[in-house]
């Protein structure tokens, strides 16, 4: 099911950055890391930002590797002219090592707990630089 949605919207946005109009509207890849989200969707979709999943968050301050690869995750972005969104930011810690690391904007309890949808006007995220 996903391949086939995914099918859709490629032939939908035959040239994404023509197509997509610039009326205020991104488009993010959510929890980037895990599930589907995958490498080639990243310069064939129109991205505006990309989501670095939480479960990264959490081995962040205890695993080198998940550093590195946290570290890479923000330069490839970048390189492709996205910005960051990084999730599940818990503590100053965590959150001070993301902004050392080049992120953008992070979500997570420390910034704030999820609102309600009524009366919602944008998502807890906090700007990074």
């Amino acid at each position: 099911m996903f391949t086939i949605v995914i099918n859709a919207l490629q032939n939908f946005l035959k040239s994404p950055k023509v197509m997509v109009p610039p009326i205020g509207i991104g488009i993010s890849m959510d929890d980037f890391g895990s599930g589907y989200s995958c490498l080639s969707y990243l310069p064939k979709l129109p991205f505006d930002s990309l989501k670095i999943d939480c479960s990264f968050v959490s081995e962040l301050m205890v695993s080198p590797e998940t550093r590195a690869l946290v570290q890479s995750i923000l330069t490839l972005a970048h390189n492709l002219r996205m910005k960051v969104v990084v999730e599940g930011i818990e503590t100053q810690e965590q959150l001070d090592l993301i902004r050392e690391m080049g992120g953008d904007e992070a979500q997570g309890y420390l910034l704030g707990r999820p609102v309600p949808e009524p009366g919602r006007e944008s998502s807890p995220a906090a700007k990074l630089d």
